[in-house]
Parts: structure tokens; sequence; C-alpha cells
């Protein structure tokens, strides 16, 4: 794999003060993310959920922005990235202007909803290695051509389904 970057796991309720999630935190907040052992962006001062400004997100200048809960339909990503691109201080994040914000899908994930997380996940921090991911507007997960899928998902529904 690539460098690692660094990573600010974000829950937005309004630009101008995200909130901020550890990226090493134990359970299925952070479940996908684990594997990859993301840099956290942020300092120990930063705790997670803590609320902060633009100016602290400047600060700690994100390679990656991962937004919780942008796959769910109330999340709009296209203007998020808009907004961000447009802020004095968001235009300015490495991960703006590199195009790295990304949606994130469930907060709440089973061992199913795992797995497509980590692809998600593989294919936004390390795409020389697992392949790009999609642009993401809006709707459900993305369609990922079968010869770039980083899990067989016939044979997760046939172990679902007890034909295995």
């Amino acid at each position: 794999m690539g460098a690692r970057p660094t990573v600010a796991l974000i829950g937005l309720s309004e630009i101008e003060s995200p909130y901020v999630y550890t990226t090493d935190a134990p359970g299925f907040l952070t479940a996908h993310l684990q594997p990859f052992d993301p840099l956290d962006a942020f300092d120990a001062s930063i705790g997670s959920g803590d609320q902060v400004d633009m100016e602290a997100m400047r600060d700690a200048d994100p390679d990656v922005i991962f937004t919780l809960g942008g796959m769910v339909p109330e999340t709009d990503m296209a203007t998020l990235r808009t907004e961000l691109r447009e802020h004095a201080v968001g235009q300015e994040l490495a991960a703006v202007e590199n195009d790295r914000v990304y949606a994130q899908g469930a907060c709440y994930q089973g061992p199913i909803l795992n797995l497509f997380q980590m692809e998600m996940t593989a294919k936004q921090l390390y795409s020389d290695q697992f392949g790009d991911w999609p642009t993401y507007e809006a709707g459900a997960y993305p369609e990922i051509p079968d010869d770039e899928q980083l899990f067989d998902r016939q044979r997760v529904a046939d172990i679902i389904t007890g034909d295995t």
C-alpha cells in the first residue's frame, strides 16, 4: 500500500462546525477503518465526537475527509463538496483540493455491511492498490464492476441463504 494518509472522520450538522471522530476508536463506528490503520488528522487534544470549527480543520489539514452517513438519502455529497470548495477555509484543505472528500456508509454496521464499507474504504484510501472508488453523489451503494470487487457477493449471499 502507499503512504498512510491522514484522515478526518466527520459528521456534519453544518459545514462551519463538523463533529470529528477518532479513526482508531474501538467498536462498530470505525470497524471498517481499523484494518487500514489510517493516521488521524487530529491530535489527542480533540476527542471523538468533539465539534470543531473550520480553522481546526485547516490546522489538521486531512489528506482524506470521510463523511459519516454520507450515503443516507438526506446527505447530498455533491452539495457538500461544492460548499467545501467555495468555503474560504474549506477550499484550503488538502482533501478538498485533491477531491478526496468521500461518503462513508452507515455508522451502525454488522458483518455484511462491514464488508461493503471495508471495500469502500480500501478504494478510497488506496486506489492505486485496490482500484478507484466511483464518485458518489447519491443513492445506493454504487455498482462496482465484477473484476474490481474486493469480495465475492454471490459467495456472501450463498452463506446468508445457506446455499454453501
